[in-house]
């Protein structure tokens, strides 16, 4: 069993217990995609990373927090590298 978190989630105005331990796996299979292929949009990174689009969400979030990646606008399209 991985570790829990407590958040407020401020759509549904509840507190919600998330698994850390699943998030940080799905970051590391996000640094690994990024690291082996480079930039990729939100599409591309659904598609490469077998998981839960929300924990895919969730693991952008924690690299972003842990200054990991490039969050760059490029048109209509975000899409994301590796810092340095």
């Amino acid at each position: 069993m991985g570790q829990l978190a407590l958040f407020f989630d401020p759509v549904l105005n509840v507190r919600r217990e998330v698994m850390i331990q699943p998030i940080g796996e799905i970051a590391g299979k996000v640094w690994r995609l990024l690291n082996e292929n480079g930039e990729a949009s939100l599409s591309q990174l659904k598609r490469g990373v077998t998981a839960d689009p929300n924990l895919i969400l969730q693991a952008i979030g924690w690299l972003a927090r842990e200054d990991k990646l490039r969050i760059q606008k490029n048109g209509r399209y975000v899409t994301y590298s590796l810092n340095g």
